[in-house]
């Protein structure tokens, strides 16, 4: 079915066509453009609010998960595109309270000088060990060690892969796509003509009314589709509500 989102190759190629490689480049300056589309897609993900000056944070980019953990093991891996964390581990059963996030070093100084194993009080994110192939990702730490099997559900905010192939898609909506597109022609416009250009405003533009469109949404929890960047193919759908102060998740 077709799509108003553009894909890799559409970007790259529009790219390539405006610095004069043509619609077909190859070797060094089809590296080069793929480059440019890639550090493009970077700022989409992590774009400047103009009317806050801070970071915002797309809700598309926002994941629900769970994770389970056993008795006596206190450390986990998390996934392997987590970014951030939006909503803290909550318990999916009954239980009288949630554990609080703390500082890496109070962790640790609560287990030098507490023994034995309880419910989960505290958790803190931390850095696992290096891979320089594949890099380094993130765990969990809890405190006291768990005395049992425990569920949670959280909310992170993912890192998408980089795209590949012609056919992939990037995350978001057709107009982030379009967006996408003015701000790698505004990149190759500068690095061509060492100036900024017609395409650097339309870009900010576009990015600036994606992000107005996205706080409507934030505004009511809607968690967004995600995207494989492999054709469009959905992942999840949640969008959470309030009831008397509860913040209320439905079914998977």
């Amino acid at each position: 079915m077709s799509s108003l989102r553009l894909t890799f190759k559409e970007v790259w190629q529009g790219v390539a066509d405006s610095v004069g490689y043509g619609l077909n480049p190859t070797g060094d300056n089809l590296t080069e453009v793929k480059q440019i589309v890639m550090r493009a897609y970077r700022k989409w993900l992590m774009p400047i609010d103009a009317s806050t000056g801070r970071i915002h944070q797309w809700s598309f980019l926002r994941q629900t998960s769970t994770l389970s953990i056993i008795s006596g093991v206190d450390t986990y891996a998390l996934p392997d595109d987590f970014g951030s964390l939006e909503v803290p581990f909550t318990h999916t059963t009954p239980v009288s309270f949630n554990p609080v996030q703390k500082s890496l070093d109070f962790i640790y100084l609560q287990k030098s000088s507490t023994t034995g194993s309880a419910v989960p009080i505290y958790f803190a994110l931390k850095s696992g060990n290096y891979d320089k192939l594949n890099g380094q990702k993130n765990e969990v730490i809890f405190s006291p060690v768990p005395n049992g099997s425990y569920e949670y559900y959280y909310v992170y905010n993912v890192v998408p892969p980089a795209l590949s192939q012609d056919g992939d898609v990037f995350i978001g909506s057709a107009l982030g796509s379009e967006a996408i597109l003015e701000t790698a022609l505004a990149v190759a416009e500068l690095q061509k003509d060492n100036q900024i250009g017609v395409h650097n405003q339309m870009s900010e533009t576009l990015i600036q009314q994606a992000i107005a469109i996205d706080k409507q949404t934030l505004s009511v929890r809607n968690l967004g589709q995600m995207y494989n960047g492999k054709g469009g193919e959905k992942l999840r759908h949640i969008t959470t509500v309030s009831y008397d102060g509860t913040q209320i998740l439905p079914e998977p």
